[in-house]
C-alpha cells in the first residue's frame, strides 16, 4: 500500500478517501520516510526480495 508518495495531490485523496469512507470508517495509509536510508532500503527491498518473490511464482 505503499502509493501516497507516488500521489500529486495528497489533500484531494484525503478528502476523497473520507468521501467514500463509512461513518467511523478509518482510512489506513503509508508512505516511506524520506531520508536517505529508507530509500536505499526501499530500493534494495525492491531490487532484491520483490524480485526473488515473482521468480519463485512462476
Amino acid at each position: 500500500m505503499e502509493v501516497l508518495e507516488h500521489v500529486e495531490n495528497i489533500n484531494q485523496i484525503i478528502s476523497i478517501s473520507n468521501d467514500i469512507l463509512k461513518k467511523h470508517g478509518v482510512f489506513f495509509g503509508s508512505t516511506i520516510n524520506k531520508t536517505l536510508t529508507s530509500y536505499l532500503f526501499a530500493i534494495l527491498f525492491a531490487e532484491n526480495v520483490l524480485r526473488n518473490c515473482s521468480k519463485r511464482n512462476t
